[in-house]
């Protein structure tokens, strides 16, 4: 089906999975498009269905067509992976037929959109799908390609979770312009992560993203962390994703990440981001009251 830009309009999305909904409409403020959202789940059979039951979304659908001026001006996109009830089926029918509005219905398998199959639907699928939505629909919602180091500060400043120490950035933006992808596609991963969880082991779902992951390697990244004058978390890793092996040191992209606790509350530290470090690394970080 050919891409339609709707940025700028109004639209309803029907079975949006839910653990997508926070960064679909980030991206859709982005590109300044209002949404209606009928949210679907992975349920008891290992697929996604609509939620909270089939027969809200005819409720949802009609809210959207009544803040319309015209039902010509609707747009409608129904996502491949849920069943569709049929009085659902019915209105579309109408709408498309009766008004001239616009339902779009993108194929599974068929540009770049995923294929939903059984213990498959993981973070994967939910990240290719996203990509396929935005990339048919919202071009506008696509971030703009920046600076690693840029594009770990931004996720630092979204999330008050990720913690950034001084000078963990400082040799970012110095690997090889070809691990630039992979430098970006660590932040998106780490964001996934915290919205989402890792449903398991999480050298295994980063793996799953296609980002090697490592938990040796010689260099020990270190991390005090100050409230106020007191020091509230002390600890160190060896945890890293990397990129390039037995390679030039620029071409050998690390970023070495520490998981932790402060009373409670759960931190990615983000403590070294750049070409293979000479030597081991330790920062210190103050945290507000």
């Amino acid at each position: 089906m050919p891409a339609v830009d709707l940025s700028g309009r109004r639209v309803c999305v029907i079975g949006l999975p839910l653990k997508l909904s926070d960064r679909f409409k980030v991206a859709a403020q982005r590109a300044n498009t209002s949404l209606n959202l009928v949210f679907s789940a992975v349920g008891m059979t290992g697929f996604l269905g609509l939620i909270p039951h089939e027969d809200q979304a005819i409720h949802e659908l009609q809210a959207y067509l009544n803040g319309l001026d015209d039902y010509a001006n609707a747009y409608v996109i129904v996502l491949p992976y849920t069943t569709i009830p049929h009085n659902l089926k019915d209105e579309l029918h109408v709408l498309r037929n009766d008004f001239e509005g616009t339902v779009l219905e993108p194929k599974a398998g068929v540009d770049n959109w995923p294929i939903a199959t059984t213990g498959e639907i993981d973070s994967a699928f939910f990240d290719q799908l996203l990509r396929a939505l935005l990339g048919s629909y919202f071009p506008n919602g696509i971030p703009e390609e920046a600076l690693p180091s840029a594009c770990f500060r931004n996720l630092a400043e979204r999330d008050s979770r990720v913690i950034v120490p001084a000078g963990s950035l400082e040799f970012c933006d110095q690997v090889a312009k070809h691990r630039y992808k992979f430098m970006r596609n660590a932040v998106g991963a780490i964001e996934t992560f915290l919205t989402e969880g890792a449903d398991g082991r999480i050298d295994a779902f980063f793996e799953k993203l296609g980002l090697k992951h490592a938990q040796s390697g010689g260099i020990v990244a270190s991390l005090q962390v100050f409230r106020e004058e007191t020091c509230v978390h002390d600890g160190s890793t060896q945890t890293h994703l990397k990129q390039g092996d037995k390679t030039s040191k620029n071409a050998a992209a690390r970023i070495y990440y520490y998981l932790f606790d402060i009373e409670s509350k759960s931190y990615i530290g983000v403590l070294y981001a750049g070409p293979h470090p000479d030597s081991n690394v330790s920062r210190r970080h103050l945290i507000n009251a």
